[in-house]
């Protein structure tokens, strides 16, 4: 499959599928994590490997056994497999969200988790979390510009508003970082006044532009 086919599809996991049932948490909180386009993992392929060893090879069926097992000194040899399946990177932190979870994900914040945002307001989670979750979004925006041209559908300016919002109430200098990323990787700068306009809520909006008015003159 050439990268340009790669670019062009989003691959998704259903239970329907017969895929473990945290393998579909982790992925739809981490939905980045699913395919990179840019490696050879993960991929899901690589995803359908890890479910089938977990349910066959290890009858580790639920979330519960899961983290049991590794738990356990016989985990070394099942962690080595995940990452050998889909990649150091996913299988590191695809083994951390089951035992230590992020305070934050990239779901939280493309679906604009209210909780969450409060939370980046008052600087209640941890940076690394934080900029674990905003890099997940700019993999997913920069995919969803390059499938669609660079012109964005009403849903997907409802994501990148909400990616916004957090952006725009982090940090000041992870503000100025991320929304130049977002801009460097995604190409969508006259997408940004009507991103904003989806958020439907006036005071956000200018509030937002405020934020970023420094940043886009």
């Amino acid at each position: 499959m050439t990268r340009q086919l790669h670019s062009l599809t989003t691959p998704h996991l259903t239970d329907s599928e017969g895929i473990h049932p945290y393998i579909l948490k982790y992925i739809s909180s981490f939905p980045e994590r699913l395919w990179d386009e840019e490696r050879i993992n993960p991929n899901p392929r690589g995803w359908h490997q890890v479910s089938n060893t977990l349910k066959y090879s290890y009858s580790l069926n639920d979330e519960i056994s899961l983290m049991e097992y590794l738990s356990g000194s016989n985990g070394n040899t099942l962690e080595k497999l995940i990452y050998t399946l889909v990649g150091n990177i996913a299988g590191s932190d695809f083994l951390m969200q089951l035992m230590s979870p992020r305070q934050i994900s990239s779901d939280d914040i493309i679906s604009g988790n209210s909780d969450k945002l409060e939370r980046v307001k008052q600087r209640d989670i941890s940076t690394e979390d934080l900029l674990w979750a905003l890099n997940g979004t700019i993999e997913i925006m920069e995919l969803k510009a390059v499938s669609s041209q660079g012109r964005l559908s009403e849903d997907d300016l409802k994501l990148l508003g909400n990616i916004l919002t957090f952006i725009g109430y982090s940090r000041g200098d992870i503000r100025m970082s991320y929304f130049f990323l977002l801009l460097k990787q995604c190409g969508i700068f006259t997408s940004i006044p009507l991103a904003l306009k989806t958020l439907n809520d006036k005071e956000l909006t200018n509030e937002l532009r405020h934020r970023f008015e420094n940043l886009m003159n």
